[in-house]
């Protein structure tokens, strides 16, 4: 397929946990790492417990079993955008610590923190770039599809379609600049931050 393992995974959750909205029911964390992972391991076998495959279901074992007990021990429950970014990146931390003490003999403390600068970045570039994706497609569609005769009324409102499509070109162009910002601040930041807050171990 040569696809990512952890795009695979998100895809597959994703696909599950839809099914069982569809069908009004409710899948389990454990459910939904069982059957994903033996779904990987029948269409992509090659992928199934290597360095990628281990990383991305130790970060998502620990977001999904250890978070809910980091927020009573450390936040009492009390839930915001500081705290849910602070022990989503304590759990994800957790859950590949053993994995990267195996395979690398060390261990980055400072991701801790570094993700409390990153992630809400990437949460904003994300559905930014899903945004201008859609909105530059449906664009381009229009485009292919509108054939203007030649008509006297076509020529009275000529001028209005041109301002239309100037103004969502013009959006287009916007919204790209943002993403564009944001995607080279994030890796500004990580190329920058990731040594000095490293404290590797």
């Amino acid at each position: 397929l040569d696809f990512p393992v952890s795009l695979l995974r998100a895809y597959i959750f994703t696909s599950l946990l839809i099914l069982g909205s569809i069908f009004f029911r409710k899948i389990k964390s454990i459910d939904l790492i069982l059957i994903s992972s033996s779904f990987i391991l029948l269409i992509d076998s090659e992928s199934f417990l290597t360095l990628s495959f281990n990383l991305s279901y130790s970060a998502v074992c620990g977001i999904l079993f250890l978070k809910n007990y980091l927020d009573k021990l450390i936040f009492l429950s009390k839930k915001n955008f500081f705290t849910e970014n602070f022990t989503i990146s304590i759990a994800a931390s957790l859950g590949t610590y053993p994995i990267l003490l195996i395979y690398f003999k060390t261990f980055s403390f400072g991701s801790i923190f570094l993700n409390l600068i990153l992630v809400p970045l990437t949460s904003l570039l994300l559905p930014l770039l899903y945004i201008c994706l859609c909105l530059q497609i449906l664009f381009e569609f229009i485009i292919s599809q509108v054939s203007i005769p030649s008509s006297n009324f076509i020529l009275q409102i000529n001028s209005v379609i041109d301002l239309f499509f100037f103004v969502i070109e013009s959006a287009l162009e916007i919204l790209w600049v943002y993403a564009e910002l944001l995607l080279r601040s994030l890796a500004f930041l990580s190329e920058n931050l990731s040594i000095k807050l490293g404290f590797f171990r």
